[in-house]
């Protein structure tokens, strides 16, 4: 799922995809020039393998996210907050990137199986 920097106004616009078991959905808005703000929710679950001991297991996921995207490069006044922003340089949102994303992420960290999950 795909948005256009342009057709996003300052009116929050709602979205929601799943990949596999995962389920991102939340809201997007224009803040000011040339940046976009983004707030959303990752639920479900997703399959990982237990550092400790090789198993599979599911992990439930309830993760708030909250984005500032921007078209294009951002180079910010103050310079302290440019690693809080997503830069995307066609025009676009790639929203299935995003969550995409934040998948990896998990997948990467280092997981041991809970006996609660």
């Amino acid at each position: 799922m795909r948005f256009e920097f342009r057709k996003i106004s300052q009116k929050p616009k709602a979205f929601a995809i799943t990949h596999e078991n995962a389920h991102f959905e939340g809201k997007i808005w224009h803040k000011e020039e040339r940046l976009y703000e983004l707030e959303a929710h990752i639920g479900g679950s997703i399959e990982l393998i237990c550092d400790r001991s090789g198993e599979e297991y599911t992990k439930q996921l309830d993760e708030h996210l909250h984005y500032l995207l921007c078209d294009g490069l951002y180079e910010s006044e103050l310079g302290n907050d440019a690693l809080e922003v997503v830069e995307f340089f066609d025009g676009f949102i790639d929203i299935e990137f995003l969550l995409q994303s934040e998948l990896e992420s998990i997948w990467l960290e280092y997981h041991t199986k809970d006996e609660k999950e």
